[in-house]
């Protein structure tokens, strides 16, 4: 695995959670296993009390160091005006962090980490990553380079 990662993602039209990873064409099938085997312990058996607060800890200085650049305080100022946010947006979003307990997030996980929901999308070698994805028994649907099912 070359760097994995996941998160919440959105917009004023949508949100999304999104998990990827740039792996080799002959782990892609064991790949999307631990994927969802780690997305369902978050489902399934939710945080801990220690990764909660490695959590609030990590966002906390996530947004420490958030407007360092023009570029970065730029964005924030474009999110405040296109969410017509309040002035103390920082200051709310620092209480919530800080107030919010292992029960909501447990039941946020349970809410938007439905893996029946899920779409994967893989982008490989045909012939190489093929045969283990239908191994795994998911409906697979082979899209062209502009998205449209083949």
């Amino acid at each position: 695995t070359y760097g994995a990662r996941s998160g919440f993602n959105g917009d004023m039209d949508a949100g999304r959670f999104t998990a990827q990873a740039g792996v080799r064409a002959n782990v892609t099938d064991k790949s999307i296993i631990e994927f969802k085997k780690e997305i369902g312990m978050f489902s399934d058996g939710g945080l801990s009390e220690g990764e909660l607060s490695f959590l609030k800890s990590a966002l906390g200085q996530r947004d420490a160091r958030a407007y360092e650049t023009p570029r970065q305080k730029l964005g924030f100022l474009s999110r405040i005006m296109t969410y017509d946010l309040p002035d103390d947006y920082v200051d709310q979003q620092n209480e919530i962090l800080e107030n919010v307990t292992l029960e909501e997030l447990n039941a946020l996980a349970v809410k938007y980490l439905d893996q029946s929901e899920m779409i994967l999308l893989v982008v490989g070698d045909k012939a190489s990553i093929l045969p283990g994805l239908e191994a795994l028994g998911h409906n697979i649907v082979e899209l062209d380079a502009d998205g449209n099912p083949i």
